[in-house]
């Protein structure tokens, strides 16, 4: 697994890319950055930036790999061998806010986690190589959905109020009542 760490003003993106997958990148690490933007609305970054301050952790991980599914569940593989994706947000949560998933997976049954937002797939997707992750497939990026602990999957009906529940709960943390 290649791991490229990048550093934008306050964000910071760690990208594991499977071995498979790390043959055939032709994306430059800016590209990639450029692309996790693309997968996310307005109002999903906004939540997700007030999200990082209430943990108080500003990573974002992205696991790049080809799919697969396992007896115990949805996996991906990393050269030959398989690996379970619940396992691998298990231990790779506590130190991210954000973990996205470019995975062909299929989007049932849904990871979860019990700390961390997730960018999950919406729908099937399948890609080739990292060619596919560029902003010209715009079908490729409205394929995901933004996954937040205790309250599931955030859509254009619910997000303003979550990002005002948020905010509150962002204020009474940095303004304890005494």
């Amino acid at each position: 697994m290649k791991k490229i760490e990048l550093e934008h003003q306050t964000e910071h993106q760690t990208h594991f890319i499977s071995d498979d997958l790390s043959k055939t990148l032709t994306a430059e690490p800016i590209d990639l950055r450029k692309n996790l933007r693309s997968i996310l609305t307005k109002d999903e970054r906004k939540y997700l930036a007030l999200y990082a301050r209430l943990l108080g952790i500003n990573r974002i991980g992205v696991l790049h790999a080809h799919g697969c599914m396992l007896d115990n569940g949805q996996g991906f593989k990393d050269g030959d061998r398989a690996y379970n994706l619940q396992r691998w947000i298990d231990t790779h949560q506590r130190g991210y806010h954000a973990l996205a998933f470019f995975v062909c997976m299929s989007p049932v049954p849904l990871p979860e986690a019990t700390t961390t937002a997730l960018i999950v797939p919406s729908s099937e997707i399948y890609f080739d190589s990292f060619e596919r992750y560029s902003p010209e497939s715009e079908d490729f990026f409205k394929r995901f959905d933004l996954w937040v602990p205790k309250k599931g999957i955030l859509d254009g009906y619910v997000i303003e109020s979550e990002i005002k529940d948020l905010q509150r709960r962002i204020y009474e943390k940095e303004h304890p009542k005494e």
